[in-house]
């Protein structure tokens, strides 16, 4: 086997691991292939802003050139390498996330008025599009919509908004995923023990599951004129509502957590 070593780092190595250069007597780099990609880094580094910034200059030179060679060797090279790419993209993203996410949140901030003008006019071109996404999305995801539509409307109202997915569903379970008013299991809706109208909070301790039907009836009428004349009315489920909701004395109180 044939072998050289390195002026840069001194090893004898393989013939193989030498870029070839026909200057050279033996026809053949005087450093190693490790130690050139190792100097080029450093120097790359060094560089970085220089070399960017030519790149970006060069490319917008050579637009119709840049978009021939993609099209010719890069959409080839991307088909045969689907998953070597897909893998290395995925790598790169979880070593560099905190560094991804600045840039992206620097450039949209220097370019503010580009991006909205690009997110318009793509609205318009694919109104039809989004609007079906956006309802099959809403479709798929009830809870989360529900939390943006009730956090909507108790900020528009200057009124606090902090319930989570997670409490609700610890709420649920709470009343057996039954409707706290009648005992049934319905589809449930998040009822505002006291009305939003009221100043009634977004808040854990302020919301309660209950049916259509108990939601509506219930309405913005104050709960204890409401509920003994309601037809499902039940003792015992009205000393475990207020139990939950912490009232004494005809006073709520604070629940830090459920």
């Amino acid at each position: 086997m044939e072998t050289k070593v390195c002026s840069e780092c001194g090893i004898e190595k393989p013939v193989e691991m030498f870029g070839k250069l026909k200057s050279e007597k033996d026809g053949l780099a005087k450093k190693c292939k490790i130690c050139k990609t190792k100097q080029y880094k450093q120097w790359y580094e060094a560089n970085r802003e220089s070399v960017n910034e030519r790149m970006k200059l060069w490319r917008e030179e050579n637009k119709e050139h840049v978009a021939e060679y993609n099209k010719q060797y890069g959409t080839k090279w991307y088909e045969e390498n689907k998953e070597r790419s897909a893998s290395q993209q995925k790598q790169y993203r979880e070593a560099n996330k905190e560094h991804k996410s600045e840039r992206m949140k620097l450039w949209r901030q220097e370019n503010k008025e580009k991006l909205s003008e690009y997110m318009n006019q793509y609205y318009e071109q694919n109104k039809i599009k989004l609007r079906e996404l956006g309802k099959q999305y809403q479709k798929n995801n009830p809870e989360i919509y529900r939390k943006i539509r009730q956090t909507r409307r108790a900020r528009k109202n200057q009124l606090f908004a902090s319930l989570t997915i997670e409490q609700w569903e610890k709420i649920k379970i709470h009343f057996n995923n039954k409707c706290a008013y009648c005992g049934k299991e319905h589809p449930l809706e998040q009822e505002h023990f006291i009305p939003l109208s009221k100043h009634g909070e977004y808040t854990h301790n302020n919301i309660i599951p209950a049916c259509r039907s108990c939601n509506s009836s219930k309405g913005v009428k104050d709960f204890k004129e409401w509920y003994p004349k309601h037809r499902y009315y039940n003792k015992k489920r009205e000393k475990f509502i207020l139990e939950f909701l912490n009232i004494q004395d005809d006073k709520q109180q604070l629940i830090l957590a459920i």
